[in-house]
């Protein structure tokens, strides 16, 4: 054999051991001439392991990144807005008594006192039918009311007053007491109290919302029951006053 064939065989013996290399290297997971390509959660060299987890981030510069809070946030209640009730117009007034400018006179020359209301109430005399149902029965009662309203159960007086015949000397509380109108034993109380024009007694009820107390005053003989509803008459409460 000649030289020459000797060596073409042995380039083609080293050819195929150099070509089954290559493939025994990229079955591995290589690239011929490059380093080995190692998978995602795969360490190198070794069998896959899981990838460790990684929480999201925002999108942006890689050295500013601000990671995101996966975790479930309770949601936010909406809060209430607060606004405050507008005012009433002349309230609070000094000494508790409103502007009473453009109001009319009210004169009872029989049972001698005067009172002020204003002009968009009515004023009614108590028939002495009307008078009867009442417990203890009334010597004389009138009413204010709004121009129009129906009164009754649903629509009471704005302003009302009920005069009793006592005598006089009578002690105002045992008369209440012995007549229903002040029941100490259902939690009803009773106070003095000062008017702008007169002194007198304040009864306190449970039993009845609106307004839930009464105002009484005497004169001679006479005890007057003033039951204000609401701030306009309680203004007029504060002009009640005997004549002289």
């Amino acid at each position: 054999m000649s030289k020459i064939h000797i060596l073409s065989v042995g380039l083609l013996a080293l050819a195929l051991m150099l070509t089954g290399c290559e493939a025994y290297s990229m079955k591995n997971g290589q690239v011929p001439g490059d380093m080995p390509v190692t998978k995602p959660g795969q360490a190198p060299g070794g069998p896959s392991m899981p990838a460790p987890h990684q929480p999201p981030v925002w999108p942006g510069n890689p050295d500013t990144q601000t990671r995101i809070n996966t975790t479930p946030q309770p949601p936010h209640p909406p809060q209430p807005s607060r606004v405050a009730p507008p005012p009433v117009a002349g309230f609070p007034w000094p000494g508790g008594k409103g502007d009473t400018t453009g109001w009319q006179v009210y004169k009872d020359g029989a049972y001698n006192f005067q009172i002020l209301y204003p002009p968009h109430l009515e004023t009614r005399i108590l028939e002495k039918a009307e008078l009867a149902k009442f417990r203890p029965q009334a010597q004389a009662g009138m009413i204010f009311f709004n121009q129009g309203s129906s009164l009754g159960v649903i629509t009471p007086p704005n302003f009302s007053i009920r005069i009793y015949e006592i005598g006089e000397g009578t002690s105002v509380e045992k008369w209440l007491e012995a007549h229903g109108l002040y029941l100490p034993d259902s939690g009803w109380t009773i106070e003095e109290y000062q008017s702008t024009h007169f002194s007198g007694y304040r009864v306190n009820s449970s039993l009845f919302m609106a307004p839930g107390w009464f105002i009484y005053a005497t004169q001679g003989e006479y005890l007057y029951q003033l039951t204000p509803l609401g701030v306009e008459a309680e203004t007029m409460l504060t002009t009640f006053e005997f004549m002289p």
